[in-house]
């Protein structure tokens, strides 16, 4: 009888055997499954890099000295102070555009107070102020006409943020802000405009509709009129209607315009209108620049800063890291994880089967010592024994396999999910801490987006044909390493010394 037919009968006749393939199941599984998940992990990192990572900030040197301001003095008699430094204009970055390696750029802190006729924002501070002004007389009687007047403003006055691509917007990158309809901004974009859904919805705004923004004096001037605007009103198409994903401290106390969902986002040209208008400046005082490939980033950067065409006295170029970081550390730690889990998989299965086997050799003692006493060489019965233990372990290869390619994807969401930290929710705000946080000057942080981190919701866990053979193969080494080891001692003997043990 030959060795396959022996170790076929071995296997159907001991139900022991039934052990081994259960914990053989279960130790491919979770190599399997730790693989699955760890690869996709790692290619959900790589996407975060392509998408968030590869990209380098340039900042103007703002200079406190008042040689650096200006003061502007408009037509109505008002004075508006602007800085006159070196700032970074359309010439500027289209020289960093002409850079290999460059592929886009940003303009996204660009943002003016716009009045907004005809529609109304969800309510916060002012709105609140004209409640108290309408209902409490004495309240009302410690204010000016003109100050009610700029209340009703304000009430109705926005964030506008201009994009040279909206898509790029840091709100948008993290995922903070969704596009849920219509289509994002661009560079060529005019007079076009990005409102939340939810604005939309309480104001029955639909794409195509036009909303009239207005620079209202009394938003930029001491002394400037409710009434008057500077410059011209700016026609604006709603193009597009985005959903506001991060959380938000909103009460009695945050200011209208720093409402998520009462933001809105032009291009790039209307804010530069809107800056000739107030007697700002046109240019730019941060840029992002995106490289095409996240590993030439350093290489792009160096090339960037030996453009002698540049004046890099009043600039600095560093690494933009601000989107990423945060989104690949739950990535990062639940890869630390499984690698642990892996290599003490691997240990597991050497010990566990180092074990079991032992037992089962001593249990086939009286076996072996009548194979040797018939003639058949050691390295026979030893092959014997490999040959059962591989066909168990391909048994239970199959198994596992068919186990983690169902589980792999809800296993990597799981453990996706139990890495990532829990949203920041936004705190209640009580008018204690408004005034302390004026006190402080930071006032403004008490209502900040706590924006999401980047990170996916799910990864991709998926097993190459390359990844199942290679761990077949470790798998199957650990188990014939346990098995020669185990079997050593036995084959080690002489057939009469094996009786005489057993009897």
């Amino acid at each position: 009888m030959n060795i396959l037919k022996r170790s076929l009968l071995y296997i159907k006749r001991k139900k022991n055997n039934l052990i081994l393939l259960v914990i053989l199941t279960i130790l491919s599984f979770i190599a399997l499954l730790s693989i699955a998940v760890f690869r996709g992990s790692q290619e959900a990192q790589k996407d975060i890099r392509e998408s968030l990572g590869a990209s380098f900030k340039m900042t103007a040197i703002i200079n406190e000295d008042p040689a650096y301001r200006e003061v502007t003095t408009l037509p109505n008699g008002g004075t508006i102070t602007s800085y006159k430094g070196p700032l970074i204009d359309d010439q500027m970055i289209q020289k960093i555009m002409g850079h290999e390696g460059v592929v886009n750029y940003s303009v996204d802190n660009n943002w003016m107070p716009m009045y907004i006729e005809d529609i109304s924002l969800f309510p916060g501070l002012y709105a609140n102020i004209i409640q108290q002004t309408n209902t409490d007389p004495r309240y009302a009687a410690d204010l000016t006409e003109e100050e009610k007047n700029f209340n009703v403003i304000k009430a109705n006055t926005t964030d506008l943020y201009g994009c040279t691509d909206s898509s790029l917007h840091h709100y948008f990158q993290t995922g903070s802000f969704e596009l849920c309809a219509g289509r994002p901004i661009s560079e060529q974009d005019k007079g076009v405009v990005l409102i939340s859904d939810k604005l939309a919805e309480k104001n029955n705004i639909k794409l195509g509709d036009i909303l009239k923004a207005e620079m209202r004096e009394c938003l930029y001037l001491y002394d400037g009129s409710a009434d008057r605007n500077l410059g011209q009103p700016l026609d604006l198409e709603v193009i597009g209607f985005f959903h506001v994903n991060s959380s938000q401290a909103v009460n009695q106390y945050t200011p209208e315009g720093e409402i998520a969902d009462n933001m809105m986002f032009a291009g790039i040209s209307d804010i530069k209108t809107l800056d000739e208008y107030g007697g700002y400046n046109t240019e730019y005082d941060k840029v992002t620049f995106f490289v095409q490939d996240p590993k030439e980033l350093d290489s792009v950067i160096k090339d960037v800063e030996d453009d002698s065409s540049i004046d890099w006295a009043g600039f600095y170029v560093k690494e933009d890291d601000t989107l990423y970081r945060d989104a690949l550390s739950p990535l990062k730690n639940m890869n630390i994880f499984l690698t642990v889990l892996i290599a003490a998989t691997f240990i597991i299965a050497f010990l566990t089967f180092y074990i079991l086997l032992t037992i089962r050799v001593k249990d086939r003692k009286h076996e072996i010592g009548i194979y040797l006493s018939v003639g058949i060489s050691k390295k026979n019965i030893l092959l014997q024994l490999l040959v059962e233990c591989m066909l168990i372990m391909s048994a239970a290869y199959i198994i596992a396999g068919a186990a983690s390619v169902r589980l792999a994807d809800s296993t990597g969401d799981f453990l996706l999910t139990a890495f990532t930290p829990e949203a920041e929710e936004a705190e209640e705000i009580s008018e204690q801490d408004v005034l302390e946080q004026s006190r402080n000057g930071t006032v403004g942080e008490l209502f900040s987006i706590k924006e999401t981190s980047g990170t996916p919701e799910n990864i991709n866990s998926s097993l190459s044909l390359p990844i199942v053979a290679g761990l077949y193969l470790v798998l199957s080494l650990i188990l014939l390493a346990a098995v020669s080891i185990s079997s050593r001692p036995i084959l080690h003997m002489k057939p009469v010394d094996i009786f005489q043990d057993y009897y």
